[in-house]
């Protein structure tokens, strides 16, 4: 696509052909408007990554009991299912993923989590507080650490509550079509 097609449907940056790695909520709703079969696709890939991601940090996770670990000869036989059900479809080969189950889905209650990721982020809900003393003063904190928002969260948003969507996060990485 070229630079002017491109400018004429309202993005500034687009050398990814609509996959900006630091595309915000305003970015995401032109390339919805005006490239949605490319939308669709990307709501698609963003979902596999995450499926992907979270059960390869959950095949490693260090920080569960050691009693409860994944032994290591077993990680690497589930980080090779994982790598085969999913390298072709990130590559381009297939038009999707083979089929592959999540290894939460046959753990104990308490590690049956899949965690969400997320190619945009957004300002959570649950506020962190932490507080600081010194010699005359107590000071509070309070930080809203982000957290994942999906391409199908903000479609959903953005089909329900459009006013809520952030039109000047537009994000972006610097490769913009003028300089």
């Amino acid at each position: 696509m070229n630079y002017e097609k491109i400018e004429s449907l309202g993005f500034a940056h687009n050398n990814c052909n609509g996959r900006c790695v630091k595309a915000g909520q305003g970015y995401y709703r032109n390339l919805k408007k005006t490239m949605p079969e490319i939308f669709q696709k990307h709501m698609e890939e963003e979902y596999h990554l995450y499926m992907c991601v979270s059960a390869y940090r959950y095949i490693l996770d260090k920080s569960v009991p050691d009693e409860d670990q994944i032994p290591t000869h077993l990680q690497e036989e589930m980080l090779q299912e994982l790598d085969d059900a999913y390298r072709g479809y990130f590559y381009g080969k297939c038009t999707k993923p083979k089929l592959y189950i999540h290894p939460a889905a046959s753990a104990s209650t308490r590690y049956m989590k899949i965690k969400k990721y997320s190619f945009m982020k957004r300002k959570g809900k649950n506020p962190e507080v932490s507080q600081l003393e010194d010699n005359e003063h107590l000071y509070t904190n309070v930080r809203y650490p982000s957290e994942p928002f999906t391409l199908r969260e903000f479609a959903l948003l953005e089909n329900s509550k459009p006013e809520q969507i952030d039109l000047f996060d537009i994000g972006g990485c610097g490769c913009f079509v003028q300089f």
